[in-house]
């Protein structure tokens, strides 16, 4: 089964990890007899198929059928769509196009005070005087390169505090003022913080040919939990709605299997409709293109914070 998958094997200890919690987690639930041995059979024998369609209907007695809430919440995230999502898409695009200025501008004074360091192609053919001269300039360089990096992160976390702040302010109905900025630049700081951590030690652990394929799953990771952090910090404003989002994220997260997976299947008809529009002349597909992805980012925001507040 391993070559099979021909996944590493601590994937496939993961895997079976979550088959056994999904196996106890249905052993636990207060079922009828016969619908609990079905599920532990379908469990058993269906191996993953069984954990997926375990996770994706619901088995408590009197929840509300799970597809018919999540078509409703579906439709309803289309009725929320009002003249406030123009906001939204601007309030996005002020920041990409700023985080974008700043990450070029940046680059481009890192790659000028590269080019100005006196760099020998010999260093070995050089005196002692000019060794120890030449360290220092590199020892200078790497310190201002450094500090060059943090200012553009800390830059670009109040870029995305203010302008994504504002975006989930106006989903949420919540007032943007600077006491709730400077809560959710804390956050930010954080956040970000431990999700750049994970991906510089992702890039130091695994194999560089593996390494795109755990920078997609942890990036995908991160954007289902920042989804539901944000939706309960901009509505109770408290750090302790992290702790309630985290559980929420684990314990729940087989209600958020069809939203997503329609997020998804959206997103390849856009894609789709995107390659169509690259043929537009004089450029005109891009601005196009832009206020696609746009429009696709608020009404998913709309539509994921439906999701949340159902639960």
């Amino acid at each position: 089964m391993v070559e099979f998958l021909n996944l590493p094997y601590w994937i496939i200890v993961l895997l079976i990890i979550f088959w056994l919690w999904v196996l106890i987690d249905c052993l636990r639930l207060k079922l009828d007899t016969t619908e609990k041995v079905s599920w532990i059979i379908i469990i058993i024998f269906s191996n993953l198929l069984g954990v997926l369609l375990y996770l994706i209907f619901p088995k408590i007695k009197g929840e509300k059928h799970y597809l018919k809430n999540s078509y409703k919440l579906f439709i309803n995230s289309f009725k929320k769509i009002n003249i406030k999502i123009f906001f939204i898409m601007f309030f996005d695009l002020v920041f990409y196009a700023m985080a974008t200025l700043i990450s070029i501008t940046t680059f481009n004074l890192i790659k000028k005070k590269a080019l100005a360091v006196d760099m020998p192609q010999n260093i070995l053919q050089l005196g002692a005087e000019n060794i120890e001269k030449t360290m220092l300039d590199l020892r200078a360089f790497l310190f201002l390169l450094i500090g060059m990096i943090i200012l553009m992160f800390l830059i670009i976390i109040i870029d995305w505090s203010i302008f994504k702040g504002l975006s989930w302010g106006i989903t949420l109905k919540r007032k943007f003022n600077f006491k709730f900025f400077l809560k959710f630049f804390l956050l930010n700081l954080v956040w970000w913080g431990v999700f750049i951590f994970l991906l510089i030690a992702v890039s130091n652990v695994f194999r560089q040919s593996v390494i795109p394929i755990y920078i997609i799953v942890l990036t995908l990771i991160w954007i289902y939990f920042t989804n539901i952090i944000y939706t309960l910090f901009v509505k109770e404003e408290k750090f302790k709605s992290v702790k309630k989002a985290f559980k929420i994220g684990f314990t729940k997260i087989h209600y958020f299997i069809l939203p997503y997976t329609v997020l998804i299947l959206i997103l390849s008809i856009i894609i789709s409709i995107m390659n169509l529009i690259t043929f537009l002349p004089y450029g005109a597909g891009l601005p196009i293109m832009a206020l696609i992805l746009l429009f696709y980012i608020a009404w998913a925001r709309f539509y994921i914070v439906g999701v949340i507040e159902s639960l």
